[in-house]
C-alpha cells in the first residue's frame, strides 16, 4: 500500500491529466447521483404533499447539523496529510478511526435528544429518531473519503453514492406502491446510506488495499483535534448557514411553508453539486502545489474561477426564467408558491461557484482561522436576521438571507485569499459571459420554452468546450 500511495503523480501534464480525469469523474458521477435522489424527491414531495414534505425536510436539515459538526475538521486535516506525505496513510487512518466513531457517536446523540425538546411536531421527531441511523452511516462513510480524495480517485466514492442513492429510489418507489406511509419513505433514505457505507467500505480495502488498523492513540487524537479544531469550526459554521434558516423556518412557521421552501432549495443543492466537485479536486492539488511548486496556483486558481462563471450565470438565469414551471413540473401544483424563493436564491449559484478557488485556496493554505472569523461572523448574522424577519415574512425573506449571505462571503473570501497567497481573479471571462447572458435573457423573452431548452444545451457544450481548449492550452 505504501509503495502504490507513494508512486510519482507524474509531470506536469500527467497531473493536469489525472486532475481533469478526477473532476469529470467526480462532476459527472455527482450529477448522476443528484439526478437519481431528484427522481427520489419528486415521489416524495408528490406523495407526500407541502406538509408532510416540510416536516421530512426539516429533520433532515437539523441532523445535518451534527453531521458537519461531528467531522471536526478530520476529513481535511487528514487529507492534506496524506496529500503531502502519502507514507503516514495508513497509520494516519488507523489512528482517526475510534476517535471519529466517537465524536460522531456523542454529537449525534445529543441532536436526536434536543430535538425532543425544542418545539418541532411529533412527525419531525419520529423522521429525526429514524434518520439519525443514516446520520451516523454517512459520518461513518466520510471515515474513508481521505484514501480517495488525496489520490484524486474520487470516482470510486462516487459510484458508491450512486449505489446507496439507486437502493433509496428503489426502497421509497416501493414504500409508496405498498402505501406505507411517512415513516417508510425515511427508512428508504437510511438504508441508501447504510448501501453507500457498506460499499464505500469495500472499495477502500478491495480496490485501493488499504490495511486498517484501528488503534486507540490519545496523544495522535490530540494532535489531529489540534489541526482539525479551527479547520473543522470553519467548515460547520460555514455549511451551517447554507441551511440553518430551514430549521428556524420550522420553529417559526407552518409545515406547509418549510415544504415550499425546501422543494425550492433541492434545486439549489442540486446546483452547488458543481462547485463541490471542483473543490473536492482542487483541494489536494493546491495543497501539494503550496509546498512544491507555488507559481502554479494561480492559473488553476484563475481557470476554476473562469469556467465557475461560465457555468454559474446561464443556471441562474434559468432558475429566474423558469422558476414556476420547473417547481410545478417536479413537485405539482401544490408547490407552486414555493417559486418565489428559486427565484431569489438563483443568484446564490453563482456567487458558489465563484468563491469556490479562493476557499480552496485557504484550505490548502491552512488559513483556518481566517475562515472561521469570516463564517462565524456571518452565521451570526445570519440567524439574528432570520429569527427578527421570518415571523412576519417567511420563507421569502430566509431565500433572501442565504443568498446575500453567500454573496458577501463570496466577496470576503476572495478578498482573504488575496491577502494570504495572492490571488486575486481575473474578470477576462466577464465581457464575454455578459454579451452571452445577454443574448440568452433575449432569446427566453422571444422564443417559445423547447427552443429555449435547446439553445441553452448547444451553448453548455460549447461553452464546455471553450474552457475544455483554454484549460488545456494553459497547462495549469
Amino acid at each position: 500500500m505504501a509503495d502504490r500511495l507513494s508512486e510519482p503523480l507524474g509531470g506536469r501534464h500527467s497531473l493536469v491529466a489525472r486532475l481533469a480525469r478526477n473532476s469529470l469523474a467526480l462532476a459527472v458521477g455527482s450529477v448522476l447521483a443528484s439526478g437519481i435522489s431528484f427522481f427520489t424527491f419528486v415521489a416524495v414531495t408528490r406523495n407526500l404533499g407541502p406538509a408532510a414534505f416540510g416536516d421530512l425536510a426539516a429533520a433532515l436539515v437539523y441532523l445535518f447539523i451534527p453531521a458537519v459538526l461531528a467531522d471536526v475538521g478530520l476529513t481535511a486535516t487528514i487529507v492534506r496529510r496524506i496529500s503531502a506525505d502519502p507514507e503516514v496513510t495508513e497509520p494516519t487512518l488507523g489512528a482517526s478511526i475510534p476517535l471519529r466513531v466517537l465524536v460522531s457517536l456523542a454529537i449525534t446523540a445529543v441532536f436526536v435528544a434536543a430535538a425532543f425538546v425544542l418545539p418541532f411536531d411529533h412527525r419531525v421527531r419520529a423522521a429525526v429518531l429514524i434518520s439519525s441511523i443514516g446520520t451516523l452511516a454517512t459520518l461513518f462513510t466520510s471515515i474513508f473519503t481521505p484514501i480517495f480524495q488525496a489520490r484524486l480517485a474520487m470516482h470510486w466514492p462516487v459510484a458508491a453514492t450512486i449505489a446507496g442513492r439507486v437502493a433509496t429510489l428503489g426502497l421509497t418507489y416501493a414504500a409508496i406502491a405498498a402505501g406505507l406511509g411517512f415513516k417508510s419513505l425515511v427508512w428508504a433514505a437510511v438504508l441508501g446510506q447504510l448501501c453507500t457505507l457498506v460499499v464505500t467500505a469495500a472499495l477502500a480495502l478491495g480496490v485501493m488495499k488499504v490495511r486498517l488498523r484501528p488503534r486507540i492513540d490519545l496523544p495522535y487524537w490530540g494532535v489531529l483535534l489540534r489541526s482539525g479544531i479551527v479547520l473543522g469550526a470553519a467548515l460547520a459554521v460555514g455549511q451551517l448557514y447554507f441551511r440553518v434558516d430551514t430549521v428556524i423556518l420550522a420553529l417559526l412557521r407552518s409545515s406547509r411553508e418549510v415544504g415550499l421552501y425546501g422543494a425550492s432549495y433541492k434545486f439549489l443543492e442540486l446546483a452547488v453539486v458543481g462547485p463541490y466537485a471542483i473543490l473536492i479536486s482542487l483541494f489536494p492539488t493546491m495543497s501539494r502545489f503550496l509546498e512544491r511548486e507555488r507559481h502554479r496556483i494561480r492559473p488553476l486558481a484563475q481557470n476554476a474561477f473562469d469556467i465557475g462563471l461560465v457555468v454559474s450565470v446561464p443556471a441562474a438565469v434559468l432558475a429566474i426564467a423558469f422558476a414556476r414551471d420547473i417547481i410545478t413540473f417536479t413537485s405539482g401544483e401544490r408547490y407552486a408558491g414555493g417559486a418565489a424563493a428559486l427565484q431569489l436564491l438563483a443568484p446564490y449559484i453563482v456567487a458558489t461557484f465563484l468563491l469556490t478557488p479562493p476557499l480552496a485556496l485557504l484550505l490548502a493554505a491552512g488559513a483556518n482561522r481566517m475562515l472561521l472569523v469570516v463564517n462565524v461572523g456571518l452565521l451570526v448574522l445570519n440567524i439574528g436576521l432570520n429569527f427578527a424577519l421570518i415571523p412576519s415574512y417567511g420563507f421569502k425573506v430566509a431565500a433572501l438571507i442565504s443568498t446575500a449571505s453567500e454573496i458577501v462571503d463570496c466577496i470576503l473570501l476572495t478578498a482573504v485569499a488575496h491577502r494570504v497567497v495572492g490571488f486575486l481573479p481575473s474578470v477576462r471571462a466577464v465581457p464575454v459571459v455578459a454579451v452571452a447572458t445577454a443574448a440568452m435573457v433575449l432569446v427566453i423573452v422571444v422564443v417559445p420554452a423547447p427552443v429555449v431548452a435547446l439553445a441553452f444545451l448547444l451553448a453548455a457544450r460549447g461553452c464546455w468546450a471553450l474552457g475544455v481548449r483554454h484549460y488545456q492550452g494553459t497547462g495549469s
